[in-house]
């Protein structure tokens, strides 16, 4: 009984270790530092697999085929074509893992370059001067590259990596023509290749006077002298604009002509383009000055303007054709003149007289005779406003309810009305025949200062100033006890105070027949009657 339960127990121990030992398996992995190469190329491969002990590759390539045990084979490949690589791991109870990569390995037979750029850049037409379009192409099989047939400023460069590079093509072509360009790859195993390209140069359009002034002064209604400029390059044809009235231009066999008789004074810069071409124009400039010429070149209406006595003018400018030495202004006012500068004749100043000033500007100097300009300078006096009644009539005091003496001032210069301000109602102002007059009365109490001012005129207003004082009559009124000022006293005895309060324009009073040993004070705007009565009898008193 004993021995059976010890080959259980054996048993037993011996299942547990098979399972332990059977739950460990292996994974297979694997990598290669390149995966693109030339024929006779190697690939280096690297074990990446876990809980092996054992490998077993196998290299399809193309022939026979290649087997490996090591752990990181280097392989060779001799043709070329997509290869797959597999690899068994098998760990040390057998237990085996496969990893296969399915074309994987990429042999070569010669080097590739595919482009990279927009499809037409390595085939491009450009104009001279202008920067080309970049070449870029990924090779595969080759890490270099020589260049023959690039245009003058332009190159190629190439930027190695592991499988390839990266080509470029790039400048600025400094000669016209058409460049039958190749590059042909270099470094590595994989037969070179040669790609065959054209990059275009357009030759710039040309534009040179051959012949005439393309800056000249011509007198008006004189032919001037014709101007001649070749075209060249890629241009076929060429314009001009800005030329004066009748002058024309014309193209004939490479050569376009300017010539004509301006009809009329100015100064006309022109421009010639060329065209036809697929390249930028080229240009060229002049100015045709046709004489003689005055221009205002000051702001619109500067040259007929109104201005106020002593006032400086808006400058006015002219502009002088380009074979005119000099200028000189008549008819402008004293103060106002005018000065030459080269190319310019500036009128300026301020006067003091008052008028209306025709003024005339002669050019001199030059073949063409002189030229003549015209404006007109108004010149409009300040405005004036006279006080013409009697001199203190614009100072006056009346009483309420009284006419005022009339004030009377005269309007001049150049005013054409004028109102008043701060007067008391009842109190009016009328305006005719250039003189403003203020009349009438008003029950109003108080100062009234007032203000006559001018209106109308361009250079501003004029105005006085006046006081029209309105009083009330004088009023005298009991403001003690009703019956203080009818009382009976003793002799030698103080009589109660009478008092009055004075108004209107009434400043002080005095008393007629007052009792002996009173008496009569006043004291701001009272009236005090007061003191002792020394003397009997009836008084019958009045105060003035």
């Amino acid at each position: 009984m004993n021995m059976r339960m010890i080959k259980r127990r054996s048993l037993l121990i011996i299942f547990h270790l098979i399972s332990f030992i059977g739950f460990s398996q292996p994974v297979a992995d694997f990598s290669a530092i390149t995966t693109t190469i030339c024929v006779g190329g190697s690939v280096q491969f690297t074990n990446l697999s876990s809980g092996a002990v054992n490998y077993n590759w196998t290299f399809p390539d193309g022939g026979v085929g290649q087997t490996s045990t090591a752990l990181n084979p280097l392989i060779t490949y001799s043709t070329a074509g997509n290869f797959t690589v597999v690899l068994t791991a098998v760990a040390s109870n057998s237990v085996s893992s496969t990893e296969t990569k399915n074309a994987y390995i990429t042999v070569l037979a010669s080097a590739s370059a595919t482009l990279k750029t927009a499809p037409t850049t390595n085939n491009q037409r450009l104009c001279l001067g202008e920067p080309l379009d970049t070449i870029r192409y990924t090779l595969i099989g080759a890490q270099g590259a020589t260049f023959s047939g690039l245009p003058p400023g332009v190159s190629g460069s190439v930027v190695s990596d592991t499988s390839g590079g990266t080509l470029t093509i790039a400048g600025t072509p400094s000669m016209s023509g058409i460049y039958a360009y190749s590059f042909t790859t270099t470094s590595n195993s994989c037969s070179p290749i040669t790609v065959n390209d054209t990059i275009t140069v357009d030759a710039s359009p040309t534009i040179s006077l051959t012949s005439g002034n393309a800056s000249q002064i011509v007198c008006v209604n004189t032919a001037a002298t014709p101007i001649d400029y070749t075209i060249g390059g890629t241009a076929d044809s060429a314009s001009v604009i800005g030329l004066p009235p009748g002058m024309t231009s014309s193209f004939t066999s490479g050569v376009l002509t300017i010539s004509g008789t301006p009809t009329i004074t100015g100064s006309f810069p022109f421009t010639v383009s060329t065209s036809g071409s697929a390249c930028p124009p080229a240009t060229s400039s002049g100015v045709i000055n046709v004489d003689p010429d005055i221009n205002l070149i000051s702001a619109f209406g500067s040259d007929n303007q109104t201005v106020c006595v002593d006032s400086s003018i808006v400058d006015i400018v002219y502009s002088l054709g380009a074979g005119i030495t000099n200028a000189t202004i008549t008819g402008a006012p004293a103060g106002i003149t005018g000065f030459y500068t080269t190319g310019n004749f500036t009128i300026s100043g301020a006067t003091s007289a008052i008028g209306v000033f025709p003024y005339t500007v002669t050019t001199s100097g030059g073949a063409c005779g002189p030229a003549t300009a015209s404006g007109t300078i108004t010149v409009s006096g300040r405005p004036t406003l006279t006080l013409t009644s009697a001199p203190s009539t614009d100072s006056q005091s009346i009483c309420a309810g009284s006419f005022i003496t009339n004030i009377e001032y005269t309007i001049g210069g150049t005013a054409d009305s004028a109102f008043v301000s701060g007067l008391p109602s009842g109190i009016i102002s009328s305006f005719t025949g250039g003189v403003l007059t203020i009349s009438g009365s008003s029950s109003q109490f108080g100062m009234f200062p007032f203000t006559v001012t001018t209106s109308g005129s361009p250079c501003g207003d004029s105005s006085l100033f006046g006081q029209i004082a309105i009083d009330t009559f004088p009023n005298l009124q009991l403001i003690s006890n009703s019956t203080s000022d009818t009382q009976q006293v003793c002799i030698n005895t103080t009589i109660d105070s009478i008092i009055y309060q004075i108004s209107g324009n009434a400043t002080s009073a005095y008393a007629v027949n007052l009792p002996l040993g009173t008496t009569l004070s006043v004291q701001s705007d009272s009236v005090i009657i007061s003191g002792t009565v020394t003397a009997s009898g009836i008084y019958d008193f009045m105060i003035v």
